[in-house]
């Protein structure tokens, strides 16, 4: 009996281990860069589908209104219309967060995240809520309001 193959046979099992090990190791890794970039994607086109609501409502007659469905990421518990040149009075409970950021940028749109995540914020030419902020609460990914033309703005209102 040849005892050089049996020493030989535990390395090619340790070998085999620490291989799998780094194959798991960066598929997570890769599925967790794809889940972060799929983030991202649905936030970029949830801004360009506001967009082109509020420019569709904003060419229409004075008085157009309809009602308008958005998907939202689910990592964002609110969205909310500010105006900064207005008063701001109400707010969604528990978020002083969004009362000092308001303070600080010059962005009409903001995504509250729900647990941890980054606040993202927009400009959004020649749209302002009927409340100042006002906060649609993101329900399943899915927020439904209506736009109405005022003349000299679209108006956003629950």
């Amino acid at each position: 009996m040849k005892k050089r193959g049996q020493l030989e046979q535990p390395f090619i099992y340790i070998f085999a281990l620490v291989v799998i090990a780094f194959i798991i190791f960066f598929g997570f890794s890769a599925i967790r860069k794809v889940t972060k970039l799929g983030e991202s994607v649905s936030t970029v086109t949830f801004k360009s589908e506001l967009e082109k609501q509020v420019n569709h409502f904003y060419y229409m007659d004075t008085g157009s209104r309809g009602e308008v469905s958005l998907d939202v990421p689910l990592n964002f518990k609110y969205v909310c219309f500010a105006d900064k040149s207005g008063v701001l009075d109400k707010f969604p409970q528990q978020d002083s967060i969004l009362r000092n950021l308001l303070k600080t940028t010059d962005r009409n749109i903001y995504l509250l995240p729900a647990e941890g995540n980054k606040i993202e914020s927009y400009t959004v030419a020649n749209v302002r809520g009927n409340e100042n902020p006002l906060c649609l609460l993101n329900s399943k990914g899915l927020i439904v309001f209506i736009l109405e033309n005022v003349g000299d703005h679209v108006e956003a209102r629950k």
